[in-house]
Parts: C-alpha cells; structure tokens; sequence
C-alpha cells in the first residue's frame, strides 16, 4: 500500500471531515408571480353575505379610507418564510390624505395617518393544500375591519 506523505494525509481528513457542514444546496424558488397575483385578486372575500374579490375589497379600502385613491400597480414577492407555498402580494394606490369623514378608531387613525402620497396592501398567498389569502399587514387587517364596520 503505497505512503502518502504526511500533509496529504491531514488535507483528506479536512475535506472528509468537512463533508457533513457544506450547506445544501438548493435551486431557487421558481414561482409564477403573475398567477399569483391574479389568485389574490381573484379570491372570494364574504363577510355576512356579501362575496367579493381581493381585489374588490382593497380597492374598496383605499377609496373609503383615502381621498383621490388611484391603483397604481400590483405586485408579488416570494414570502421569505415560506417561498415554496407562500407569496405576498401587494397593491399600491397613490392617495392624497386621510378621508376626513372616515369613521375610525384612533389605531386605525393614527395608521392611516402615517401614509403620505403611496398606500401599500399587502396580503399572504397561501397555496399549500388549498388557496387562502390572508392579511400580511396592518393595512390589509384594517381593510378586513373597514369592511366588517362597514356591513
């Protein structure tokens, strides 16, 4: 059996034994964000009743709770937690100021306040075992509150 010399032996343990630590390495997540954003738009929204899309109900948002409301753009991102089953999509509406006449409390007051010119509603795409869109932020909760005050 042939010898190898001292050094190349101590390098072969190295590598062997650095083996178990060399991250897996994944391929990155592949999504249709076009898909996804037409899901969350599209998915059905009722409360007491009334059916009505995503999309209906945070256009709805923007225009109860902000003056000269204007969609400017939808867009999606992998959820960093869960990008394999997850997306979060959001909608951006250009607005003016806070409606005057919407009747709030003073935490939704005080959200709605810290909005200058661009409104962003983010909502959680789930597709794990069925299609669920849930709130991904204060603004998207205040939209589910706005809509049950209102009703």
């Amino acid at each position: 059996m042939p010898r190898f010399p001292r050094s190349a032996r101590i390098l072969a343990f190295i590598i062997v034994a650095s083996v178990p630590f060399i991250p897996d390495l994944q391929p990155p997540v592949e999504r249709d964000l076009d898909l996804d954003i037409e899901l969350v738009r599209a998915a059905e929204v009722r409360y007491r009743g009334i059916t009505g899309t995503f999309d209906e109900l945070t256009q709805a948002y923007a225009l109860t709770a902000y003056d000269d409301a204007e969609l400017l753009e939808w867009e999606a991102q992998p959820n960093p937690q869960n990008p394999e089953t997850e997306t979060l999509v959001t909608g951006h509406y250009r607005v003016s100021g806070v409606r005057a006449e919407a009747d709030t409390i003073l935490r939704a007051q005080a959200l709605r306040a810290s909005v200058d010119d661009r409104l962003s509603v983010t909502w959680q795409l789930s597709t794990l075992s069925s299609v669920q869109v849930t709130p991904a932020d204060d603004f998207a909760r205040d939209a589910l509150t706005t809509l049950r005050n209102t009703i």
